[in-house]
């Protein structure tokens, strides 16, 4: 997998029913945590600029 952005890391504090909501969808799709967050955000942009748009 070739990173074409430096990486920053980041401290997030969830609950522990989002940590293991997270973990569990990771487990689901055989991916990271980190990959999931990162698609939540993408997702989230996507929407932000769509309604921008609007």
């Amino acid at each position: 997998m070739m990173i074409k952005q430096p990486v920053v890391q980041i401290l997030v504090r969830t609950s522990e029913e989002n940590r293991d909501w997270l973990k569990g969808m990771a487990m689901d799709q055989d991916r990271s945590v980190n990959w999931i967050i990162n698609r939540i955000l993408d997702e989230a942009r996507e929407r932000e600029a769509l309604n921008k748009k609007k």
